[in-house]
């Protein structure tokens, strides 16, 4: 084999080798890409917006039994208003968030969903009754309205939130520790890839270099003598064997 044969075999190897270890990185880089996204698209986004929409519905909640203790017909008025606007806004932001996708259908987040939307659309048509009352200044029937309708309406309804809420928690908990578990790993497996292709680097080199040399001594005159030649013990130098 020529001296550009062997020269151009180190030099695939070396390309092939960085190859498979930025491939191997790519990949890994990939993994760890799509981890980050599924937490934050699905599940951390997801938390954050059902936990507004929790805020919305605890507010109009606390509106509504501020009402029921107002004396002052335009004081009742003016909580009544606020508290339409905090049923509205629960209602607007649970519909976004389906309309932005953030229902996870491959995990069985859909089923969730439904209930919650059943559960609140429940509360609030009983809330709209309870103001009505209130707001007509029937306070004995409000209160009656209040224990018998409402109420169980905004427990089933919390029970609904704090589920799928707590849903998108354990789920983002667990897709957390997936892409812990994949930058470790990754960074383990990079250092060792390093490791490997730094040795097999300087064999390969070692190869090319040896090779030149020995096709090379033929040519600059270098004598080329075997591992099996003998060795003055004096001097060092080496003879050839007689």
């Amino acid at each position: 084999m020529d001296i550009g044969k062997r020269i151009t075999i180190g030099l695939v190897f070396l390309i092939i080798l960085n190859l498979l270890v930025g491939g191997f990185a790519i990949v890994r880089m990939i993994r760890v890409d799509s981890q980050m996204k599924d937490i934050v698209q699905n599940w951390a986004l997801g938390a954050a917006d059902l936990s507004a929409v929790q805020a919305a519905l605890n507010r109009s909640q606390i509106l509504l039994l501020i009402e029921g203790m107002a004396q002052d017909p335009a004081e009742r008025r003016r909580i009544d208003d606020a508290c339409g606007v905090a049923i509205d806004s629960a209602r607007r932001q649970l519909q976004a968030y389906d309309d932005k996708g953030e229902v996870d259908d491959a995990h069985g987040e859909r089923p969730l969903y439904a209930r919650t939307v059943a559960a609140y659309g429940a509360y609030e048509t009983s809330a709209g009754e309870l103001r009505a009352l209130l707001l007509a200044g029937e306070k004995r029937k409000a209160d009656a309205f209040y224990f018998d309708q409402t109420f169980p309406r905004i427990e089933e309804s919390n029970r609904a939130f704090d589920d799928e809420v707590r849903f998108n928690v354990d789920h983002l908990k667990e897709s957390g520790k997936r892409g812990v578990s994949l930058v470790h790993y990754g960074k383990i497996g990079l250092v060792v890839g390093l490791g490997i292709a730094l040795l097999l680097g300087i064999v390969a080199a070692v190869f090319v270099i040896r090779s030149t040399a020995l096709a090379l001594a033929p040519i600059v005159g270098i004598p080329r003598f075997s591992s099996r030649e003998g060795k003055d013990r004096k001097g060092g130098a080496w003879l050839p064997r007689k």
